[in-house]
């Protein structure tokens, strides 16, 4: 799913910067104004800027050497799709050539931290060379760095690092290229895939306390369902009838919260295994088959004991991860229609 999210997001960001290239070409540079916005709005939410569009702010066409600006941060941004040291050269110029309005300092001390350009191109950066270097470090008062160029590439893989760094920046620039590229496929919200997986630890196997358990020849199979749902989206009955297909584990997003929901799988196989144990010890004894007539448990203290406290730590580790009433284990009289769905 990862690999495929930022698949999409290189190809829309590859595709509209192809766009931009053309319809600059063919002289309608419109384009670069609304490019302005999108750069601003990544690098906010990326690099945790607080940019103005400064075109905007002070009602000029061409604010003279960049077009956005952290006035806090000291953080000056140039987006062009000229990939040439002519345009860094000029850029460099017009801020020590320039007042900056509010206060007559020049654009270049006010923004006295780093001068970025955002190249929107697809060809590698141009390697200036040694008599264009001296000319950069000449008209930037030596400020100009080579790191200070950043392309889309670039760009997308640091969005790309954040999946695994800080997902919800991640999230938030996919939502934002979401609505500027409608062809990017929707990110499905954790939120809806962990409250599908409500049902599944509401089941009576989950629930009732194991010294009230009245269906103990279905047990297992209830738990190795549950484990089934969670990780392939097939929610069933005991007779394999498929209630409803519901999203799984490999569909969340956010790897904490995926890391925390296979953990808890892990303990329903290991409840599951120690299950199985207590019936070889004969803590638990299962007298009759599926179908029978009539059938006999026996259940020690020390197994009502151990599969209930296994239980409920799932119980408490799921309660964690959503917003809904917490699931409770109950006695058996106390659950209402559930009973055939274990």
């Amino acid at each position: 799913m990862r690999q495929n999210m930022c698949n999409n997001l290189k190809k829309n960001l590859i595709c509209w910067v192809s766009y931009i290239e053309l319809s600059n070409k063919l002289g309608k540079t419109d384009v670069n104004r609304d490019a302005e916005d999108i750069i601003m709005e990544i690098l906010n939410i990326l690099k945790e800027y607080k940019l103005e569009n400064l075109n905007d702010k002070y009602g000029k066409k061409n604010f003279p050497g960049i077009d956005l600006g952290d006035e806090n941060k000291k953080i000056g941004v140039q987006v062009t799709s000229e990939n040439n040291t002519t345009k860094f050269i000029e850029s460099y110029r017009k801020i020590y050539e320039n007042e900056y309005i509010p206060n007559n300092k020049l654009i270049g001390d006010i923004f006295s931290e780093k001068i970025l350009f955002v190249i929107l191109t697809n060809s590698k950066i141009v390697n200036p060379n040694k008599d264009t270097l001296a000319k950069l470090n000449e008209v930037s008062r030596k400020r100009f760095k080579k790191s200070d160029l950043i392309t889309v590439g670039m760009l997308v893989e640091e969005i790309e690092q954040q999946y695994t760094k800080d997902y919800s920046k991640f999230k938030k620039i996919y939502d934002l290229m979401q609505r500027e590229f409608d062809n990017l496929p929707q990110i499905i919200d954790d939120k809806e895939v962990i409250e599908e997986f409500i049902p599944c630890f509401r089941r009576p196997a989950l629930i009732t306390l194991f010294e009230y358990e009245m269906n103990l020849i279905n047990f297992e199979k209830a738990i190795t369902d549950t484990i089934e749902a969670l990780n392939t989206g097939k929610y069933n009955t005991r007779e394999n009838t498929l209630i409803k297909q519901i999203h799984r584990v490999d569909d969340i997003s956010d790897h904490r919260i995926k890391k925390r929901m296979i953990s808890i799988i892990n303990q329903l196989i290991n409840l599951r295994q120690v299950y199985k144990s207590l019936v070889k010890e004969r803590e638990i004894i299962i007298d009759g088959d599926v179908g029978a007539d009539y059938l006999y448990y026996q259940v020690s203290s020390k197994a009502s004991e151990k599969m209930n406290k296994l239980r409920q730590q799932i119980l408490d580790e799921f309660n964690k991860l959503h917003h809904e009433d917490k699931i409770m284990m109950m006695h058996s009289y106390e659950i209402k229609n559930e009973g055939d769905e274990r």
